[in-house]
C-alpha cells in the first residue's frame, strides 16, 4: 500500500502521514523530479507538514521510498478542502543555496570588493579537485558547513579534475551540478532517498564514473507475453534537441568573448540538412576547454532522430530506476529485440503500472 508522508526538512524527522486523496512522481536522469499530491484538509495535518523548503514530501510503499522531495508550493482549496502539494527531490534544497566559500562567512565586508576575474583572490575562490562524481561531493559537503541538510555526500574516489568556482558568481549549488552532468564526459547523478529504521529520511548522492552511467539493474522483458507486466506504450521521435553543429559562448572580459564550435556529420551524412543551435547557459565559463566540453556534449546528444520509447512496467514486479538497462522483445521475429536505457520513470498512486520512457542504447 502507498502512502504518503511528511518529514522535517532540516533533520529528516518523521513528522506525519498525509492523508493523500492522490499522489504522482516522476524521475529523470541528471534532474531532481517532482511529486505532485492531494491532500485532504481533515484537521489532522499540523503546519509543519506544509511548510516550503521546510518540508520533505514521501511517497512509500511499506519501508521504501518511492520518490521524495522539498515541498515548493502549497495551495488549500477551501471550497473542497483539499491542499495541492508540489515538490521536487532531494537536491531541489539545492536550489536554494549557493556555491560559496564557507571561510568567507568568517571574512565577509559588506562594501565595494576589487575582483580580479583572471586570478581571484583571498576567499572568493573554491577549488575542488577529483572526479566529477568527487566535485559534486565537494559542492554538497561545503554548502553543508553553512547549515547541516540531510544530504550524505558521495566518498570520494580521486581524479584529476579540477574546478574553481569564484563566489561571486552566486551562482546555485543546483546549477552547477546540473553543468557537471552537461559536460562531455560528465557523470550521472542522483540524489536517493534512504530511510532509516526509525522513519528519519535522508538523500545519499549517488553518480557514475567520469563519462559513465549508473545502472542499478540489467532487464530482460517481453512485451508481448502475457502477464509479463511490461507492456507497450507510445513511440517518440523529438526533433527539439537535434544538432549537427554548436555554437557556444562564454564569459566576456573587456570587449572580449569566449566561443567555441562542435560539429557533426551523423546527421548529414544521414541525408539531413545542416542544424545549427547555440548553448549560451554558460556566461561563467573563461576556460577554452570546458566550453569546447559543452558544446560536444550537446551535439552528442543531438546527432540522433532523438527516437524515445514509452513503456508501462508493473511497479509491484519490477523496481526500476532511471539509468537501468533493459532488453525488450516487442515481436516473434528474432531480431525483434531492442537494447534501452531508461530515461524516465513517472508513478502514481492511481496505478500499479509506471510509465516508464527509454531509449535505445547500442
Amino acid at each position: 500500500m502507498l502512502t504518503l508522508h511528511a518529514f522535517n526538512g532540516l533533520t529528516g524527522a518523521h513528522v506525519c502521514r498525509l492523508p493523500a486523496v492522490k499522489a504522482s512522481w516522476s524521475d529523470a536522469i541528471n534532474e531532481h523530479g517532482s511529486i505532485d499530491a492531494t491532500v485532504f484538509d481533515d484537521g489532522t495535518v499540523p503546519s509543519t507538514a506544509l511548510r516550503q523548503w521546510g518540508t520533505i514530501i514521501a511517497v512509500v510503499d511499506e519501508s521504501t521510498v518511492l520518490h521524495a522531495g522539498y515541498l515548493t508550493h502549497a495551495k488549500l482549496d477551501r471550497g473542497k478542502m483539499q491542499w495541492t502539494l508540489e515538490a521536487g527531490g532531494g537536491g531541489t534544497i539545492l536550489e536554494k543555496r549557493l556555491v560559496l566559500n564557507y571561510n568567507l562567512n568568517s571574512t565577509w565586508t559588506d562594501g565595494q570588493v576589487l575582483i580580479d576575474e583572471d586570478n581571484p583572490s583571498g576567499n572568493w575562490p573554491l577549488t575542488l579537485t577529483g572526479s566529477y562524481s568527487d566535485i559534486i561531493s565537494g559542492l554538497v559537503t561545503e554548502t553543508k558547513k553553512w547549515g547541516t541538510l540531510p544530504l550524505t555526500a558521495a566518498t570520494l574516489t580521486g581524479g584529476n579534475k579540477t574546478r574553481t568556482y569564484n563566489s561571486y558568481d552566486f551562482a546555485t549549488v543546483a546549477d552547477r551540478i546540473r553543468d557537471i552532468g552537461e559536460l562531455e564526459y560528465g557523470p550521472e547523478w542522483r540524489f536517493d532517498p534512504v530511510l532509516s529504521s526509525s522513519w528519519v529520511i535522508s538523500f545519499t548522492q549517488k553518480t557514475s564514473a567520469d563519462g559513465g552511467e549508473l545502472k542499478d539493474s540489467t532487464w530482460k522483458w517481453n512485451a508481448i507475453a502475457p502477464q509479463s507486466g511490461v507492456l507497450l506504450d507510445d513511440e517518440d521521435i523529438d526533433g527539439s534537441g537535434m544538432s549537427t553543429s554548436c555554437y557556444a559562448s562564454g564569459g566576456k572580459s573587456d570587449d572580449m568573448l569566449l566561443v567555441a564550435r562542435y560539429s557533426s556529420s551523423a546527421l548529414t551524412g544521414a541525408g539531413w540538412p545542416l542544424l545549427q543551435t547555440s548553448n549560451k547557459s554558460h556566461n561563467d565559463v573563461s576556460v577554452l576547454s570546458t566550453l569546447q566540453s559543452y558544446a560536444r556534449c550537446d551535439i552528442l546528444a543531438g546527432d540522433d532522430p532523438q527516437r524515445t520509447i514509452g513503456l508501462k512496467v508493473s511497479r509491484s514486479m519490477y523496481d526500476v530506476h532511471v539509468g537501468d538497462w533493459a532488453t525488450l522483445r516487442y515481436g516473434t521475429g528474432n531480431a525483434d529485440v531492442i537494447q534501452l536505457k531508461v530515461t524516465d520513470v513517472k508513478g502514481s498512486t492511481d496505478t500499479d503500472m509506471l510509465t516508464v520512457g527509454t531509449r535505445e542504447r547500442t
